[in-house]
């Protein structure tokens, strides 16, 4: 294969591995057969298996491949000037992180729906070009309010999956546990955990930690505030 293959996925039906430049194979271990998925992924693979939904996804390096279980291509999601960094799926919809710092959706016949700007690190981009990176570090998660969060290099995006829209992000942050609704953050050597809270909520946490302290005409004029 040129170099050691690279597991990215098992199941008792098969075996997914990365190999070469730019080849993903599929050994399937109930047929001991061998295929190729794919010659044309980069060589930081992206990829996404939905085995219960019979669809693996994979990010080549002008589309997004999709395969049934098997390994059998039913469809291809043209992408321009941009390719996939992380892919995520969420009841019917394939959400795309791009490397112009868009989340792209899709529904499951490849139709592009909408986009989102992110705000991503300087470094995103940096990374993005960096051919040797096999794979850039993504979170996703959903709120029990139904948000959407894309955490990408400790920069998280919360995002409302009605409208669409960003509503926070959230500085330093390690994971979102949709079990405790709590952003986990790392600042230097400490770990802190911190609940997720509406605009409406932060206002008045911040009206009872001010406990009636205002700002003098001074300050708020030399804050813009005025």
């Amino acid at each position: 294969y040129g170099q050691t293959p690279t597991i990215m996925d098992m199941t008792e039906e098969h075996v997914l591995f990365f190999a070469g430049t730019g080849t993903i194979y599929r050994y399937d271990r109930i047929a001991n057969t061998l295929s190729i998925i794919t010659e044309s992924s980069p060589s930081d693979y992206v990829f996404l298996t939905e085995l219960e939904n019979d669809r693996m996804y994979f990010r080549t390096a002008d589309s997004i491949l999709v395969t049934d279980g098997a390994g059998t291509q039913v469809q291809t999601i043209p992408l321009t000037d941009f390719f996939a960094v992380s892919m995520f799926r969420h009841e019917d919809l394939l959400l795309v992180l791009c490397s112009d710092g868009m989340v792209r959706r899709y529904d499951l016949e490849g139709n592009l729906l909408g986009r989102t700007a992110l705000s991503v690190f300087t470094s995103f981009f940096a990374e993005c070009n960096n051919i040797y990176l096999r794979k850039i570090p993504v979170t996703w998660g959903i709120t029990p309010d139904n948000e959407l969060v894309v955490n990408a290099f400790r920069l998280g995006n919360v995002i409302n999956m009605e409208t669409w829209e960003m509503t926070n992000d959230v500085s330093q942050l390690v994971v979102y546990n949709p079990e405790t609704d709590r952003f986990i953050c790392q600042s230097n050597d400490k770990i802190y955990a911190y609940p997720r809270r509406s605009l409406a909520e932060t206002m008045e946490l911040a009206k009872t930690v001010l406990n009636g302290f205002e700002l003098s005409e001074e300050l708020k004029t030399y804050y813009g505030l005025n």
